[in-house]
Parts: C-alpha cells; sequence; structure tokens
C-alpha cells in the first residue's frame, strides 16, 4: 500500500495534465458551472482490494458479501456459482431460464 504521501505525489502527477487542457471551472449550460476539484484513482488489485472482474466480460466489480466494499465499482451478482457485472447477471439469468 502507498503512504499518504506516496499516494499526494501520484495524485499531482495524475492531476497535472488535466489542470493543463481544462480550466478548474467550466460551463455545462446557460449560467450552469462546475469546478473540478481532483480525480481519483482506485488501483484494482484483488489482493489488496474488493475487486474482481465479470465472469463474462472481465469489467471491474465489487463483491458487497464481501469486507470492504467499493462503492466506486458496480456491484457483482452471483447466477450460478458465478459472478458478473449488472448486465452480464442479466444474460446469465436469462440463459438460465432456457
Amino acid at each position: 500500500m502507498l503512504t499518504g504521501a506516496e499516494d499526494e505525489n501520484r495524485r499531482n502527477i495524475f492531476d497535472a495534465p488535466i489542470h493543463k487542457r481544462f480550466p478548474k471551472r467550466f460551463n455545462i449550460y446557460g449560467d450552469t458551472y462546475a469546478e473540478w476539484e481532483r480525480s481519483s484513482i482506485l488501483y484494482l488489485n484483488p489482493k489488496y482490494v474488493n475487486c474482481t472482474k465479470c465472469s463474462d466480460c472481465d469489467s471491474w466489480i465489487t463483491d458487497k458479501q464481501k469486507p470492504g466494499y467499493q462503492a466506486r465499482l458496480d456491484v457483482g451478482e452471483y447466477v450460478d456459482e458465478k459472478i458478473y457485472c449488472p448486465e452480464c447477471a442479466t444474460f446469465a439469468r436469462e440463459k438460465l431460464k432456457n
């Protein structure tokens, strides 16, 4: 795991190019503006983070039944003892019906 200083340094490395390319405050529509504060990085390593890949499409998901649930990822669903992203779980359930 990264120390606080190492993590902050990595964030600054990733944020710098974004600041050069985009203004901090930008117009969304009419008189509506948004301000960009910073990006967020989640290093997806199943050894350290509650994450895995969908059994069908390989997108990253989290297992809500295990500790360390990651709210930034889609929640995986178990179908026939395999874990799927929400979209693939729908198709997997349909296959089981047929």
